[in-house]
């Protein structure tokens, strides 16, 4: 299973994709024909693709979510601002609602070998500001009111990192099944709001 097969067994009512500029992730999700998918992102507006312009450290919804996915996008945050987005997803989630977060391990062997994860930083967007190992990610999800439903790792694939040759895809899934977990790539996190934990910290500006 890949990262967007894994997103679409997991739609129920109302997703939002949070981060869709340029993302192939997104397209493949829509062509699954859901139709209460959405996208939300700070630079462009799409009413085809149903994707929202705005600002998920501002986010304002009148609707609670059933799922939430950000995929390959708080690493693109410094850690106060990873935290204000998680919050942001808490509130904008209906009770038992589901938080999905993709990410790199800064502990991969890839990062490790390469520091690609620390030090990308593309043209068209901001670059890894905040790259987390699994356990401090696991911590800062827990703390912002969410339980810990399933926590597993995947190698990088095209939709997911577009920028190699296929061989390169191959390579990354061989070395990957030969790796401990502490070492793979892609760290998938799925989560739950807990409606007995409330959010450590005080209520910040944009929450809903």
């Amino acid at each position: 299973m890949d990262r967007v097969d894994f997103f679409v067994s997991r739609f129920r009512g109302k997703v939002l994709n949070i981060g869709c500029f340029g993302s192939e992730s997104y397209d493949l999700m829509l062509k699954s024909g859901y139709k209460n998918l959405y996208g939300l992102d700070l630079i462009l507006e799409d009413s085809r693709r149903r994707i929202i312009k705005g600002d998920a450290l501002e986010m304002r919804f009148k609707e609670k979510f059933d799922v939430i996915i950000a995929g390959e996008l708080i690493e693109h945050f410094s850690l106060w601002d990873a935290k204000r987005l998680l919050e942001n997803c808490f509130n904008a989630l209906r009770e038992k609602g589901e938080l999905i977060i993709t990410t790199p391990n800064k502990r991969a062997w890839s990062n490790r070998l390469f520091h690609r994860f620390d030090n990308a930083n593309p043209s068209e967007y901001s670059g890894h500001l905040h790259v987390f190992e699994i356990k401090e990610l696991l911590h800062l999800v827990e703390e912002s009111g969410f339980a810990i439903k399933e926590c597993f790792c995947l190698p990088y694939a095209r939709e997911a990192s577009p920028n190699h040759s296929n061989f390169v895809y191959f390579a990354r899934h061989v070395i990957h099944h030969a790796l401990p977990k502490g070492l793979q790539e892609q760290i998938v996190v799925l989560a739950e709001k807990d409606p007995g934990k409330k959010v450590a910290g005080k209520k910040l500006k944009g929450a809903s």
